[in-house]
């Protein structure tokens, strides 16, 4: 669904799939369309893409705290003092 053609003077063709900032400013009753066009072709990839994006930070955030902590306690500690300067997740 091609809400615009190719513009003259512009390099590349807008519409089919791909939206950038500028499309979205310069139409935005249109770019609402084409969002909701990809949106509906596309939702189940998307939500497997959120749910494992989740899944992969809480592992790598439970698998980083002991490293994190380590550098907390070894170089920002001693460096800042107790109340400043520490990493957090």
């Amino acid at each position: 669904m091609a809400y615009m053609t190719w513009a003259p003077g512009q390099s590349n063709v807008y519409g089919d799939r791909e939206l950038s900032l500028s499309d979205i400013m310069k139409n935005p009753d249109l770019s609402f369309w084409q969002m909701r066009a990809n949106f509906e072709q596309n939702w189940q990839k998307m939500v497997i893409s959120s749910i494992g994006t989740a899944a992969f930070f809480k592992i790598s955030k439970r698998l980083l705290r002991a490293p994190i902590a380590n550098v907390n306690r070894n170089i920002f500690r001693p460096l800042f003092g107790k109340g400043a300067g520490s990493l957090r997740l």
